[in-house]
Formats: C-alpha cells, sequence, structure tokens
C-alpha cells in the first residue's frame, strides 16, 4: 500500500495531530487548530458571510464567485451561466462556452504567492500575516511504500488537505482571474478550481 503523509514541523511525533499543547508557543501557528478555528468561528472578517453584512460591502470577494460562499453553490453557478447563455441567445448572437478546470488545484498553491496576496490586496500585515506564514510553511511531505518510508520533502505548495482554511486561501489565490477576464470583456463565473469562460459573437448574416 502507497501513502502519502504531511508532516508538521512541530509535534512531528504525532501525524496531523493539529491540538495545541500547554507547552505550545501561541506565536507558533503550524498544523494547531487556532488559526482554523479563528477564521471557522468569524467565518473570516474579510470576506463577511454573516448574511447582515453582504460580502459586497468591501469588494473583498469577487461577486462571480460561487464557491464556499453563503447562499451559493453548484446549482446557482448552474443557473447564472445558464440564464447568460439564455440571454445572449434571445440577442440572436452565438456563444462559445469554455469549461477550465485546474488539476490539482490546492497543490499548486504557491506560498509567497498566497502571502504576497494577502498582503497587498487584503492588507493583513504584521503579526495576523506571520500566522498564516506560520500556518503555511516548513511542512514535510513523505511517501510510505509497504512500511517503508522516505525522506521528507518540504513543501512550497499547497495548503493542508480537509482544512477550514484550505478552500478560502484557494479563493482568494484565484482572485486575480476575474480581473484578467474583466479586462478582456469575457463573461464568466467561477466555482473554486472549476471556471466557465463565454465569449460571445453575433451570427454571420446567411448569403443570399
Amino acid at each position: 500500500m502507497t501513502q502519502l503523509i504531511a508532516l508538521p514541523t512541530h509535534n512531528k511525533n504525532h501525524i496531523l495531530d493539529w491540538i495545541i499543547t500547554k507547552d505550545c508557543d501561541i506565536d507558533t501557528i503550524k498544523n494547531t487548530q487556532v488559526l482554523k478555528r479563528l477564521v471557522s468561528d468569524h467565518h473570516l472578517i474579510l470576506f463577511e458571510l454573516d448574511a447582515e453584512k453582504p460580502p459586497k460591502k468591501n469588494n473583498l470577494v469577487e461577486p462571480l464567485e460561487s464557491a464556499y460562499r453563503k447562499d451559493h453553490s453548484t446549482e446557482t453557478a448552474l443557473l447564472r451561466v445558464f440564464n447568460d447563455l439564455l440571454v445572449v441567445a434571445d440577442l440572436g448572437k452565438v456563444s462559445v462556452l469554455c469549461l477550465l478546470d485546474l488539476s490539482a488545484a490546492f497543490d499548486t498553491l504557491d506560498h509567497n504567492i498566497m502571502l504576497t496576496r494577502l498582503e497587498k490586496s487584503f492588507g493583513i500585515k504584521h503579526t495576523v500575516l506571520q500566522w498564516f506564514q506560520s500556518y503555511l510553511k516548513d511542512r514535510e511531505q513523505t511517501a510510505v511504500v509497504d512500511g517503508v518510508k522516505s525522506a521528507g520533502n518540504v513543501l512550497k505548495y499547497g495548503v493542508p488537505q480537509g482544512s477550514v482554511l484550505g478552500p478560502v486561501l484557494f479563493t482568494i489565490y484565484t482572485q486575480p482571474l476575474a480581473r484578467v477576464l474583466n479586462y478582456f470583456g469575457l463573461t464568466y463565473h467561477l466555482y473554486a478550481d472549476d471556471s466557465q469562460i463565454t465569449v460571445h459573437v453575433n451570427q454571420k448574416t446567411p448569403a443570399t
């Protein structure tokens, strides 16, 4: 049997044990539940997921992103894309729909780019930014085949699988895609690692 194990640099003796011990420095956020629970309990203030504080209030959330958001789902994403196609068809135009899927999406997240994005685009700085840095960096990955474990490899990309933070960070990481699509005047809708991009063209007048 082949296994792939992520080993944290802190508390290595217990693989994927995220619990803080009494003698743990709270400033060392690596692999603990602290940062994840801050996000889970408070819904990451940046995103203002509470119904009384719509995300559009602070313009930090891409409005055409349906993943990991309150009152959004794959169903609402499908309805939006389908409605856009019908509206354009009623105008007598033809639509070309391009469906993009990013392979191993969460594993492609570059830690340095992620931290820069948090600071430059979302205003996260100082201690809080250091929390994110501590959370993302210095993780090791080890392959185990038939009980034989390989040497650890420090991960420069990706977020912990199954974590609360993973989807939130990935959504932040991919936000520039929407700006690029807007710049070129393309119709689009996003759902995490799935992007629907539409080009609308006028039908050619039939030859007489």
